[in-house]
C-alpha cells in the first residue's frame, strides 16, 4: 500500500510574498495589500533583490494582482494551488 501526503494553500490564505536578497540573505515578507516595486530593493544591503528590467516588474507586479484577483472571486467551486511536498518527506519516503 502506498500512502501519498498532499498539500493545498487556499488562495484566501495567501497574504504575502517574502523575498530573498540573494547578497546577504536577508528575507523579507511584504502584504498583497502593500506589495510594490519598492520590495525589490533589500533594506539590508541596499542590492536588488529582482532585478528591475520590465519584463520583471510587469511579470511580479501582474502575478500580485491576479493573487488579489482571484481571491475577490464569487464562485462556489473552493479553489486551492497544490504544493509539493517537503524535501525530507519526499526522500523519507524514498529509503
Amino acid at each position: 500500500m502506498t500512502l501519498e501526503t498532499k498539500y493545498y494553500a487556499d488562495f484566501n490564505d495567501i497574504i504575502g510574498l517574502e523575498l530573498t536578497c540573494p547578497a546577504c540573505g536577508t528575507a523579507v515578507a511584504h502584504t498583497l495589500a502593500k506589495f510594490s516595486s519598492a520590495a525589490y530593493q533589500c533594506p539590508n544591503c541596499r542590492s536588488q533583490i529582482i532585478a528591475q528590467s520590465q519584463t520583471d516588474d510587469e511579470t511580479l507586479s501582474n502575478f500580485v494582482n491576479f493573487l488579489k484577483l482571484v481571491q475577490t472571486l464569487k464562485t462556489p467551486a473552493r479553489l486551492r494551488l497544490q504544493l509539493k511536498p517537503l524535501v525530507s518527506q519526499t526522500s523519507a519516503g524514498q529509503q
